[in-house]
């Protein structure tokens, strides 16, 4: 049942993607911003562990606020 949702939403929205957003074939390059992909990565780390194993840890609620 799930796929009933979920792939004609893909769908449309593959389609909406394609015709509304810009072609990326510019020819120019650009590179990666490492530092930025690191403070994103540090972020998500930060956020996500405590989330997940904050309980099986026995940490209290309040250490996840």
């Amino acid at each position: 049942m799930i796929f009933a949702i979920n792939l004609p939403l893909g769908a449309f929205a593959l389609v909406a993607g394609l015709k509304a957003l810009p072609s990326a074939s510019t020819g120019v390059r650009t590179r990666l911003n490492l530092t930025g992909t690191l403070t994103a990565a540090a972020g998500m780390l930060l956020l996500v562990f405590p989330l997940v194993q904050g309980r099986e840890l026995g940490w209290p609620a309040w250490s996840l606020a």
